[in-house]
């Protein structure tokens, strides 16, 4: 449970990576299983006071161990520093309570042992060839191949897309101009995202806030996780599961390069499962 009190003297967002609550838990159905919507992020304003029960507990509903974020969702907060890091441990890593990384566990608990932390290199962390699937067996697979393109002759805020990737060539070109990327997704799929990176430029990641993943496979390269972006001319398979129907939507942005002020960015939305997705267009 995370106790979130306002201070500010405006309205704020609180956002918790990888993990996701509701703000009205006395809201239950008949079953007794939390009725309100399900979301990553808390709108509050001055000296409002939530309590932020996290479904599943620390590491969202797969219980994934890694390294969250948690940030003030608005760009000037930041930037000047509102934000930090929620550790899931694998297990107990050390029994010596003058240990910086002793946790003492909770009464009626016995923690399993933990792997030895990592070790500090000064290079860039590992890579995961195949990372852990968060989606259970039988999951209704939703495949999408997008690119991350540079927009020729675009406003200098917005220089960058994520585009199908049926249209990179032709946005590169000049001959398409991109629309904003957005993700029609049902409850219960489990959604594998190929990411091509085209910008001409280092590393860019994609990361889908909001539903289940993996941390080395989750488009956020924070503290020890793994590296997950994806260099430049390269591809990278990212996978979520759209594990709760009341995630109405969220969003998608570069958490790896940091690219998402630039026009990297884009959303997604969740329909009820056995939903027929159309072109309002056509």
């Amino acid at each position: 449970m995370i106790r979130a009190s306002s201070v500010a003297p405006s309205v704020d967002t609180l956002h918790v990576d990888g993990h996701t609550f509701g703000t009205e838990s006395r809201l239950v159905d008949s079953s007794g299983n939390p009725a309100g919507a399900s979301i990553d992020t808390l709108h509050y304003g001055i000296s409002e006071k939530y309590s932020l029960f996290l479904k599943g507990g620390a590491g969202g509903t797969n219980h994934r161990p890694g390294d969250y974020l948690y940030f003030n969702g608005i760009d000037r907060r930041i930037t000047d520093g509102a934000w930090g890091i929620i550790r899931v441990l694998r297990g107990r890593v050390t029994t010596d309570p003058t240990d910086p990384n002793y946790l003492q566990p909770l009464p009626g608990s016995t923690p399993p042992d933990a792997p030895a932390l990592p070790t500090q290199t000064g290079g860039a962390p590992p890579e995961v060839a195949n990372p852990p699937t968060p989606c259970p067996i039988g999951a209704s697979p939703h495949a999408v191949a997008v690119s991350a393109v540079k927009v020729p002759g675009a406003d200098i805020s917005i220089q960058y897309a994520y585009v199908p990737a049926n249209q990179a060539a032709a946005v590169i070109a000049g001959t398409a101009k991109p629309q904003p990327l957005v993700l029609h997704l049902l409850a219960g799929e489990c959604v594998s995202v190929a990411v091509t990176n085209q910008t001409g430029i280092n590393r860019i990641s994609f990361h889908l806030a909001g539903l289940a993943s993996d941390v080395a496979s989750s488009g956020a390269d924070v503290g020890w996780n793994p590296e997950t972006s994806v260099a430049n001319g390269a591809t990278r398979t990212y996978r979520y599961f759209v594990d709760n129907a009341k995630v109405a939507g969220g969003s998608i942005g570069d958490l790896g390069g940091g690219l998402d002020k630039q026009g990297l960015y884009g959303a997604y939305t969740v329909a009820p499962a056995g939903s027929t997705i159309t072109d309002p267009a056509s």
